[in-house]
């Protein structure tokens, strides 16, 4: 059905990045100040992992919420990885429970994510 439509015709070129060592109060805002509901956590280019609502929910759960923790200390393992000429149906089938969102890479260069709601 949506074999046909690529990932590089609809997926969001904007995100918000953040490094492992920023810290979360600061990428909280950041995600604020976009509306984003996740941050991907790059090293240069390439992701190394995500901060979403969801991470911040379990720290504060835990009790272990701390605005000053470093990014990387709290964050999320990279969701999947799909290069922009991957088909929707492929992203789809890449999201697993909980995955929300598809990230597009060339090569380890992150060029755009990619949701349902973006579809």
């Amino acid at each position: 059905m949506n074999e046909n439509v690529i990932l590089k015709d609809v997926m969001n070129r904007e995100f918000v990045g953040v490094s492992e060592s920023d810290e979360v109060g600061a990428a909280l805002g950041l995600m604020r100040e976009e509306s984003a509901e996740l941050a991907v956590v790059l090293h240069g280019q390439e992701p190394t992992g995500v901060l979403t609502a969801g991470d911040v929910i379990d720290l504060v759960a835990d009790g272990t919420f701390d605005l000053e923790r470093s990014v990387g200390e709290v964050m999320s393992a990279v969701p999947p990885v799909l290069s922009p000429e991957s088909s929707i149906d492929e992203a789809v089938s890449a999201m697993s429970d909980g995955i929300r969102a598809v990230l597009v890479c060339e090569g380890d260069e992150m060029v755009g994510q990619w949701t349902p709601a973006t579809w």
